[in-house]
Formats: structure tokens, C-alpha cells, sequence
């Protein structure tokens, strides 16, 4: 699997990406993908989003109406564990 995390900030922002990706899997097992950011200045962070051999399946907007948002991928299985500082 190809998975690949981007993180888009607002002008004026630096910000600090940190992706958790496990190198081995066994096929059908669970693994968690992690994607850590820290912004320095600016106004924030516009969005973060996860893709599968390049479909998005995970976005998240934190100033959105609908936060979090989630699309069907073949493979792909979203159990969502949220981190209070995060999201």
C-alpha cells in the first residue's frame, strides 16, 4: 500500500509534518497511520488529508462546518482515533 499524508497551511504559517507510517503489514491486518504537525506563526492549519495509491480517503478542515471527512477506498477501513490536541 501507498499511503501518503499532506498537510496545507494558511499563508503566512510555517509548519512541521511528521508521518507514522509502519513499514510491514501483514494483508488484512489493522496498522495505524499517524500525521503530526506543529505550526509556527501564521493563522493555522487549512487541512489535513490521507490518501491511498493517490485517492484521498481521509480529509480534515478544522475551521469546515463538517470537520472530518471520509471516502470510500477499496482496502481502506477508517477506525478513528482521535488525539485531543489534534483533532
Amino acid at each position: 500500500m501507498n499511503a501518503q499524508c499532506e498537510c496545507a497551511r494558511v499563508s503566512g504559517s510555517d509548519i512541521k509534518v511528521e508521518v507514522k507510517v509502519p513499514t510491514e503489514a501483514v494483508v488484512g491486518s489493522s496498522v495505524e497511520l499517524i500525521c503530526e504537525w506543529r505550526l509556527f506563526g501564521g493563522n493555522g492549519l487549512y487541512s489535513v488529508k490521507w490518501y491511498k495509491d493517490e485517492h484521498e480517503f481521509f480529509r480534515y478542515m478544522p475551521e469546515s462546518e463538517q470537520r472530518i471527512l471520509m471516502f470510500s477506498q477499496p482496502g481502506v477501513n477508517i477506525e478513528m482515533k482521535t488525539r485531543e490536541s489534534k483533532i
